[in-house]
């Protein structure tokens, strides 16, 4: 991962989805755009996470 803010809610959850970022728990991921009130929500499959 580099050091640049994402631009965008896809960057954010490009981060998001990072295996050395996501929990081992962790089966959704959210994305909440404060200037617009957009929310990205990307649900995991837990048979993925094992």
């Amino acid at each position: 991962m580099n050091n640049k803010l994402p631009a965008n809610s896809d960057g954010c959850l490009s981060i998001l989805q990072d295996g050395q970022v996501m929990m081992g728990i962790t089966v959704q991921q959210m994305v909440f755009d404060n200037r617009t009130g957009n929310i990205k929500l990307l649900r995991t499959d837990y048979d993925e996470l094992e």
